[in-house]
């Protein structure tokens, strides 16, 4: 029982609190407007990236097991999609602290 083998929980508990932690360091210090921001012509702002990693890691666990993730709020994966990638209004984005 003392064993320091990693189970696959375990393993998946560390990946998630490792990302965590990266995620909350790499956007510690951005303001909302930080992350509207475009680091060059035609790449995508960072609030875009996060809505559209979050809207598809919950349809990938969710066609693994359907209903395995809450449902993301209306309109999110919309927002968050290929076509909306181009956005720039902030009204369409969540904010840093949503």
């Amino acid at each position: 029982s003392g064993s320091s083998t990693m189970n696959a929980k375990d393993a998946i508990r560390y990946t998630f609190h490792t990302s965590l932690g990266v995620l909350k360091t790499y956007l510690g210090d951005l303001t909302d407007a930080d992350l509207l921001r475009r680091p060059g012509p035609g790449c995508n702002h960072i609030a875009w990236q996060l809505g559209h990693l979050i809207s598809a890691e919950c349809s990938l666990l969710n066609g693994i097991r359907p209903g395995s993730v809450p449902d993301l709020p209306a309109g999110f994966a919309e927002r968050h999609s290929k076509e909306n990638a181009g956005n720039d209004d902030p009204a369409e984005f969540c904010s840093k602290q949503t």
